[in-house]
């Protein structure tokens, strides 16, 4: 029944209604609880589902919706890494999308495609390839700031980037 409650309001095509979905879910399966199986299908399609993609105000001011994307991200990632390449693919699709979870230069969503990348290196280099060819538009622009790290003003350093996870004949 918890299963059909979900499909309903993910199919609402409501982004009110999948953020209440995605906060439920990790709620359900993620926050506090270890060793519970997350629905497969269920999972995927919550953390692909178009309205977290299309760009709406709603979701920039839901403070815990990139928190719990992550959270049931990676939990989805730890049980079925044969399907992690598909929420990499639409990641990097909708990097730097104004008004989405993924807008912001910094998002905690986008460390999910470098978790990825540790498992998938050659298949996340090909996925973020397609997207650095001219023009270079916002989303090439963040996929290659992401890529290099976060740095602070002043040129100081804080982290390395994710390009090192890449093997250097894949690049």
């Amino acid at each position: 029944i918890i299963e059909e409650w979900f499909d309903l309001l993910l199919s609402k095509n409501d982004i009110t209604f999948t953020l209440i979905a995605l906060a439920t879910h990790f709620q359900l399966y993620v926050y506090g609880v270890q060793g519970i199986v997350i629905p497969e299908n269920l999972t995927l399609n919550l953390l692909t589902h178009p309205t977290l993609y299309a760009p709406s105000e709603k979701a920039n001011h839901d403070q815990m919706a990139e928190y719990n994307w992550k959270g049931v991200a990676e939990r989805f990632i730890e049980q079925y890494p044969d399907r992690s390449l598909e929420i990499s693919e639409i990641v990097l699709e909708h990097f730097g999308d104004d008004g989405t979870l993924f807008g912001r230069v910094f998002s905690d969503a986008h460390s999910i495609v470098g978790r990825i990348a540790q498992l998938h290196p050659a298949e996340v280099w090909r996925q973020i390839t397609k997207y650095l060819d001219p023009p270079y538009d916002a989303r090439a622009f963040g996929i290659t700031y992401w890529l290099h790290g976060r740095s602070e003003f002043f040129g100081q350093e804080t982290t390395s980037g994710p390009l090192d996870i890449f093997p250097p004949d894949a690049i």
